[in-house]
């Protein structure tokens, strides 16, 4: 978070990296027990997105809007793709 906040070139702002916070504390809570190499699409449907899209408000209707669980998709993909190996290059994932 402390370097999209801080890059040179289109850093993120203020409301923005609140809006993230929000949501990291959420998957956090949701799949922060998942490996990072062990994220793919099976483990997003079934562990996050299945979860997300049967979450209901108090009053009865979807917590998340389809739009909603695409932003909170993007951000688990920015996670993943910020591993970095020892070169400080982006980590190879097994597929």
């Amino acid at each position: 978070m402390q370097s999209v906040q801080k890059r040179l070139r289109d850093p993120i702002k203020a409301r923005t990296a609140a809006t993230w916070s929000s949501y990291l504390k959420y998957l956090n809570a949701t799949i922060g027990d998942v490996q990072l190499v062990d994220i793919n699409n099976r483990t997003m449907k079934t562990q996050l997105i299945a979860v997300m899209a049967s979450e209901k408000t108090n009053a009865g209707g979807r917590r998340f809007s389809p739009k909603s669980i695409e932003n909170y998709l993007a951000i688990v993909k920015m996670v993943v793709a910020s591993v970095l190996n020892d070169k400080d290059e982006e980590a190879q994932r097994r597929e």
